[in-house]
Parts: C-alpha cells; sequence; structure tokens
C-alpha cells in the first residue's frame, strides 16, 4: 500500500527522483499482546448520588513497528521513481495507567447533574533494535488525541 509520495528534491530525501513510501505486510508478524489490571469501585451513596472510581495499568508487548526494507527504483510504468519499503513488524512496547472517576447526582427527577475525569499516562517506546522512522509520529498523535 502506498502511503506517501514525495516530490523530486523535496525533504527528507532530497532524491532526484520521487519516492514513494509503502507499507508492506510480513509473515512474521504477530499479535499485539496485552495484560491489563482495572480495579474499580461504584457507591450509591444516597438514593440521588452515586461514585465511580477505577485505575487501571496496561503492558503491551509485540506492538506494530514499520521497520525500513531496502529502497529499489522502478522504472516500470513511466516515470521513474525511488520506492522505499516499511516492513510491518512487532518492535515496539510499552505501558499505559491512569484513573477514571464519575459522579451521578440526581438533584430533581427531571435534572441529572454528570461530572467525570480521565487520565491517562503512556509510555510507549521502541525496542532498541527497532528502525521505525514514523514511531515518534505516531506517539506524538496518540498523546495529542489523549490530551497529553
Amino acid at each position: 500500500m502506498n502511503e506517501v509520495v514525495v516530490p523530486p528534491g523535496a525533504p527528507p530525501f532530497f532524491s532526484p527522483l520521487p519516492v514513494i513510501e509503502s507499507i508492506f505486510g510480513s509473515r512474521q508478524f504477530r499479535s499485539e499482546d496485552l495484560l491489563a489490571y482495572e480495579v474499580g469501585y461504584r457507591v450509591q451513596a444516597t438514593s440521588t448520588f452515586s461514585a465511580d472510581i477505577a485505575t487501571f495499568y496496561n503492558s503491551y508487548t509485540n506492538l506494530r513497528s514499520a521497520e525500513p526494507g531496502t529502497p529499489f527504483v522502478r522504472s516500470e510504468p513511466r516515470p521513474h521513481r525511488c520506492c522505499r519499503s516499511l516492513v510491518a513488524s512487532n518492535k515496539m512496547g510499552g505501558k499505559t495507567y491512569g484513573a477514571e472517576l464519575f459522579g451521578d447526582w440526581r438533584v430533581i427527577p427531571k435534572w441529572r447533574l454528570l461530572a467525570s475525569y480521565s487520565y491517562l499516562q503512556m509510555g510507549i517506546r521502541k525496542n532498541s533494535d527497532s528502525l521505525d522512522p514514523t514511531a515518534e509520529i505516531r506517539m506524538v498523535r496518540a498523546r495529542a488525541i489523549n490530551g497529553m
């Protein structure tokens, strides 16, 4: 699957040919693994007020990485272009932890107030043998999505 086309001379490659970055699957790709722990408590303090608290800790292994393959030049079909391949691999891992709070107050039968708060801390990293050039971008994107 073609992911990105970089015009000739453009960063980060500065190639005289267009560069097509493609992602390929791999028969060595394994399922990502998750070991998750969660504990929580719910209390119905009064007939009109309830609260929940939950905490969690997750350990991830074999997360997907995109390892660079050997670049090659293609001349057919025209025009000539450089192909840079990224191969799916399992060279990332990490941990996440956090907590969630929730409150529900029925002020009157037709008026209900809900409040919640979530905290997530992520520590995802490449394995020492990974050369994935996209890992940092994906980690920054994940932090932005989770408001970190």
